[in-house]
């Protein structure tokens, strides 16, 4: 029950067209603050901050970068903790 606040999604081949697209589109207009894409292929992690349904922020971060989030400025990580 509710709306999330962050969703992290990971990108599988096999879905990755479908991650990108559909579930941002479907997370940006179900009220969703901000959406992670992390990319193991690439090793970025995209983020994107949402505002009045459309999106108002967005940036790729690399392994070697700190990622912020967008809405809570107390949450962040290093790429290479989600990159080994």
């Amino acid at each position: 029950m509710g709306t999330p606040v962050l969703v992290v999604e990971i990108l599988s081949p096999s879905t990755r067209s479908k991650d990108m697209v559909d579930k941002l589109n479907t997370f940006m207009i179900s009220g969703v603050r901000e959406f992670w894409i992390v990319d193991p292929d690439q090793e970025i992690i995209l983020v994107y901050g949402f505002k009045d349904l459309d999106i108002d922020h967005f940036r790729t971060y690399r392994k070697q970068e700190t990622v912020r989030s967008y809405w809570s400025p107390d949450l962040e990580i290093t790429g290479t903790m989600v990159f080994p």
